[in-house]
């Protein structure tokens, strides 16, 4: 009788805790080395969702210039029908973000007309002239139409005001909240 065989079915795995020994099972034999499913998954997602994590660039934010002037003319005629800024989902196409400080002041659009593609400090600029309710003369404003989804049309004051974080006039000739202003015997 070998040393560990036994006619015990767990015997053999067990003699050795009686002599102080450790067990180690033979090694299985060489062949194709199986790599557990949980591993594969767990690759492949990874993998799937690195994808979408690339890095974008500053053209990937610059929109085709029909899709810009379609986007700039759906705000202009939501405004001109009345509606209140929102995000104007369009359906079949990108949503639209407005961003003009007289539409939101409620002033009333009259009639635009796009003249057309400007240059600007955004790739995506255009020249549009604007007949507003309680005005006669014509406003000639530049807009800039930027972004993925969605898509952003902003007019030029607007879009310079927050760029240099800068208040509009009204709010800034207002009074600050008590406790707001720093002064040297507060820093103290």
């Amino acid at each position: 009788m070998r040393l560990g065989s036994s006619r015990c079915p767990g015997h053999a795995r067990t003699w050795h805790r009686h002599i102080g020994m450790s067990y180690r099972p033979a090694a299985a034999p060489l062949g194709p080395r199986r790599v557990p499913l949980r591993f594969l998954l767990w690759a492949l997602l990874v993998g799937l969702a690195s994808t979408g994590c690339a890095q974008r660039g500053y053209d990937d934010y610059v929109p085709s210039p029909q899709l810009a002037r379609r986007a700039l003319e759906d705000a202009l005629q939501t405004w001109q029908r009345g509606e209140h800024v929102h995000t104007l989902d369009r359906g079949d196409s990108v949503p639209v973000q407005p961003v003009d400080s007289a539409w939101t002041a409620g002033h009333k659009l009259r009639s635009f007309e796009v003249v057309g593609e400007t240059h600007g400090d955004s790739p995506r600029c255009f020249a549009v002239r604007l007949w507003l309710d309680n005005q006669n003369d014509e406003q000639l404003v530049r807009y800039y139409v930027l972004g993925i989804k969605p898509l952003w049309v902003f007019r030029q004051d607007d879009y310079d005001m927050m760029a240099h974080w800068e208040c509009p006039p009204e709010l800034a000739s207002r009074e600050q909240p008590r406790g707001m202003a720093l002064t040297a015997t507060a820093s103290k």
